[in-house]
């Protein structure tokens, strides 16, 4: 995270990604070979395989592994998801910078952190050329969408958004400060409920109470939960208005930073404000799978990206 201060060695090759948001860039920028373990989730997403062959040879790591197993593995480099383990693994002298899936002051600036934090320490045209092109398409996403709400002079509505990356039930959501948090209230003026709450886990009164305009559902359990949504919540107004939908679902749950964070913002864009967007979703996402892991994507994968459906293959 911006304000860590550690000594990282030029181009680690034994790299330790426990921070769940750190390993789809550095497979996507041509570092997968560099990736010594990832963090055990990141395995149970069946999308992992598709997009990274060699995931099964990589260790599995605990979100708190312990110093000595890293020390063991001769990890060069953890991406960390908090600081305090950052903390713990450089007392130990393993190099840990923390890449969180939040940022205290705000995401907008964090944004493009992680993808810079690459290039400087990986000394490769290849990897520089790939973030480019990534930080350029995100930019691209970002300004076409938030210059057009801003100018549209649409009434604010309320968004509620259902964290599917664990099964606690519809009541479980992300209380701000992260990336879905910046692309709702920032670029596309919304009230976003999560940050009513002070814990990730309202009570699902709470939750009933704000009726929001919109539900979205993101994670590997979002189908599961929507269909909860849908048996035991009818009566909120953005079921009966038919306003609730998926995010999409890849290496990465879209809503988490990762490189298909432009497609997040169109995906999103088409389904809150039909009335201003009709952007291809489908083409992008086959755009983007081509161009960073040279993968071809058949339009029945592209359909189960969209309905947050796993990997089939």
């Amino acid at each position: 995270m911006v304000g860590d201060k550690v000594n990282i060695t030029k181009n680690p090759k034994k790299v330790a990604c426990i921070s769940r948001t750190s390993y789809d860039l550095l497979v996507a920028f041509g570092l997968e070979k560099n990736i010594a373990g990832v963090f055990s989730n990141i395995k149970n997403n069946p999308w992992t395989k598709f997009f990274d062959e060699n995931i099964d040879r990589k260790a599995t790591l605990k979100y708190k592994e312990s110093e000595e197993s890293l020390l063991s593995q001769n990890v060069d480099l953890v991406f960390s998801p908090e600081k305090y383990l950052s903390d713990m693994w450089n007392k130990a002298g393993i190099p840990a910078a923390t890449i969180s899936l939040y940022h205290n002051n705000g995401f907008k600036n964090y944004v493009y952190y992680y993808a810079d934090l690459i290039t400087k320490i990986w000394d490769s045209k290849e990897v520089k050329q790939k973030a480019e092109t990534w930080k350029n398409l995100m930019q691209k996403a970002i300004d076409e969408v938030s210059q057009k709400i801003s100018k549209s002079n649409l009434p604010k509505k309320s968004i509620y958004y259902v964290r599917g990356d664990k099964n606690r039930g519809v009541n479980y959501t992300d209380n701000g400060n992260s990336f879905i948090e910046y692309i709702y209230s920032d670029l596309f003026n919304l009230d976003y409920i999560g940050k009513r709450f002070t814990n990730a886990q309202p009570s699902i009164e709470e939750v009933i109470k704000a009726n929001p305009d919109f539900i979205s559902l993101g994670g590997t359990y979002q189908n599961d939960l929507r269909k909860t949504l849908l048996k035991d919540y009818s009566h909120l107004q953005a079921i009966k208005n038919n306003k609730y939908f998926n995010i999409p679902l890849g290496l990465t749950p879209f809503e988490q930073l990762n490189i298909f964070s432009s497609v997040f913002i169109y995906d999103q864009a088409n389904k809150i404000y039909p009335e201003l967007f009709k952007f291809d979703v489908k083409n992008e996402i086959i755009k983007i799978s081509k161009i960073f892991f040279n993968k071809d994507l058949s339009n029945e994968l592209v359909d189960r990206m969209l309905k947050g459906l796993p990997f089939n293959g």
